[in-house]
């Protein structure tokens, strides 16, 4: 069975994919926020963090190591303030960092999920 990385589980989409990893008996590994205490039963071996967006990528290459893949869908998502935080601009580089760590380890498969707030809804859809 795969061993699988997943960041943001503890989210409300990270709860429903961790949930999911479950039922299809995956070996799973979360990264979380050190000193979090929203922990969903299931998440495997837990490595913490004081803030992964902060991470090295030579630090995620070592996390990396025994991982195949990665599901990312953490990010900044304070109600009210997320939509324009620079906040914003940290989880961008700090998801860089990661990604340069995934292929230093060799992963094979990277998988980030952003939400609609991505698109230019300026147009009506």
């Amino acid at each position: 069975m795969a061993r699988v990385l997943l960041t943001g589980a503890t989210g409300f989409v990270g709860r429903a994919v961790l949930r999911v990893l479950n039922a299809h008996r995956a070996d799973v590994c979360c990264v979380v926020r050190k000193g979090s205490t929203a922990r969903p039963d299931g998440m495997g071996q837990v490595v913490e963090t004081p803030d992964l967006f902060g991470e090295t990528g030579d630090w995620w290459a070592n996390t990396f190591g025994d991982i195949d893949m990665c599901i990312h869908l953490a990010w900044y998502a304070e109600p009210g303030k997320y939509l324009t935080s620079g906040r914003n601009l940290d989880c961008l580089s700090g998801t860089l960092a990661m990604a340069q760590g995934a292929v230093r380890a060799g992963l094979r498969r990277f998988v980030g999920v952003g939400t609609c707030f991505e698109y230019d809804l300026t147009q009506g859809y």
